[in-house]
């Protein structure tokens, strides 16, 4: 065992001693240095292998999950970001993820319930971490071939869906995850690949490609990919036209064909003074405008997309044509007495209710009420500062002294306020005079 072995294991050892969490997303979190010097040992080592040679294994080792992810643009922690990635930010997991490469959208224990749901069949070994990490994906590809399991793509994608799926999400193919761990291929791949010496398409140029594409159009055969990449040496065209032309809506326009068949999105080179327009129809016919709603609808996508590109997001379109964004941080967080008062006079003026209650029903109402009752201390104390007299005065009972109420009873008693009938009552409340 070489010297940087030694380390790593003493250094496993301590963590253990202290009971630190040992599971790999939890090493990955609060000691990541030391996961990137076991994957980076030659031959490959592992984690599971290394508390192994340590005297560990997962049934002694203390373990962590997180109920919670943090958002990475504004900071804020959720069990799941979808949601709030739509409302708060308005872009989309997708988009969120292209921009903070590695970044989760759902918390570790949410990951581990999905994991468990997709599992259909018992997998050829038991596994021992609860959440998939490029770590967990090359120390279960080492340990299935330590036990002597196929390791061909065929095998391990009909018995390991998960592992081959993501193996390929977080390595790019099967190959090269193999060769994460000291596999070559070429001596455990059992098929040679089908394009070598039989396919016509692996080494075309683009008069071939193009010529392909205009006999297809010619002879009413299918021009989508979907349907091409199921024929014979289908993907090996697809793969050739994108690596002449880089993409197959490319290749089709270089033929002089129509890559949308009369069905392209007018909103993709859409004009600034265009998309306002479409927004302010939109308004105009009632149509929602909350980006999760124009997104579900045909041509919604590229619409978004567009105003994001031309005024940065979504929320800074529908300003720039003076619509308040439905999911827009509100205004009231940092505001100040002066713009308070002026709110609430302003609402006094128009007729709107001022009520705190019908208030925290509106659009920002709470955060509104919220910092009322910072800045003033209560509601009404804001109504009074803004010399607006309140719609409902706190009683003077609600504190009221037992002579104070023994008072007010016989006022009213003496002023013939208080009603009697003929089930003795006010009788009862003669004696409780008295």
């Amino acid at each position: 065992m070489n010297a940087e072995k030694r380390s790593i294991i003493r250094e496993i050892e301590r963590l253990h001693a202290r009971r630190e969490s040992l599971n790999i997303t939890a090493v990955k979190r609060n000691h990541p240095d030391l996961i990137k010097r076991v994957y980076r040992v030659r031959p490959f080592w592992g984690w599971k292998r290394a508390l192994e040679d340590a005297g560990l294994d997962y049934s002694t080792i203390n373990t962590e999950l997180l109920d919670y992810v943090d958002c990475k643009i504004c900071g804020q922690d959720f069990g799941a970001l979808a949601y709030h990635l739509i409302s708060q930010h308005q872009v989309t997991a997708e988009e969120y993820r292209e921009e903070y490469p590695g970044a989760e959208v759902v918390c570790e224990i949410i990951r581990v319930g999905i994991a468990h749901r997709r599992q259909r069949h018992r997998p050829p070994i038991p596994h021992w971490e609860d959440i998939w990490t490029p770590e967990y994906a090359l120390d279960r590809m080492a340990e299935l071939h330590r036990q002597r399991f196929p390791m061909n793509w065929q095998w391990v994608k009909d018995n390991e869906s998960a592992l081959s799926d993501k193996a390929i999400s977080y390595f790019g193919s099967w190959d090269k995850a193999r060769r994460h761990i000291g596999l070559d291929p070429r001596r455990i791949r059992l098929f040679r690949p089908t394009w070598r010496g039989v396919s016509p398409w692996r080494r075309a140029e683009k008069p071939a490609i193009v010529a392909e594409l205009r006999r297809r159009s010619s002879a009413d055969e299918p021009l989508s990919w979907k349907k091409i990449v199921r024929e014979e040496f289908g993907p090996a065209l697809l793969n050739r036209a994108v690596k002449l032309y880089g993409s197959w809506s490319c290749a089709l326009s270089a033929a002089g064909l129509d890559p949308f068949n009369g069905a392209r999105s007018p909103w993709g080179d859409a004009e600034a003074a265009d998309t306002l327009c479409e927004i302010k129809r939109r308004k105009r016919m009632g149509a929602s405008l909350r980006y999760h709603k124009v997104a579900s609808e045909k041509w919604g996508q590229p619409l978004l997309n567009q105003g994001t590109a031309l005024f940065g997001s979504w929320g800074e379109a529908l300003s720039a044509v003076g619509i308040e964004p439905q999911g827009g941080r509100t205004l009231w967080a940092d505001a100040s007495k002066a713009t308070i008062l002026a709110e609430l006079r302003r609402r006094k003026r128009f007729g709107a209710s001022l009520r705190a209650s019908h208030v925290a029903k509106e659009k920002h109402g709470r955060a509104l009420r919220d910092r009322v009752a910072a800045l003033f201390g209560t509601w009404t104390a804001a109504l009074h500062t803004a010399g607006i007299e309140p719609i409902k005065e706190d009683s003077p009972w609600k504190h009221g002294s037992r002579t104070a109420i023994l008072a007010e009873i016989r006022r009213r008693d003496g002023a013939g306020e208080i009603a009697r009938d003929n089930t003795g009552g006010a009788n009862e409340m003669g004696r409780a005079v008295n």
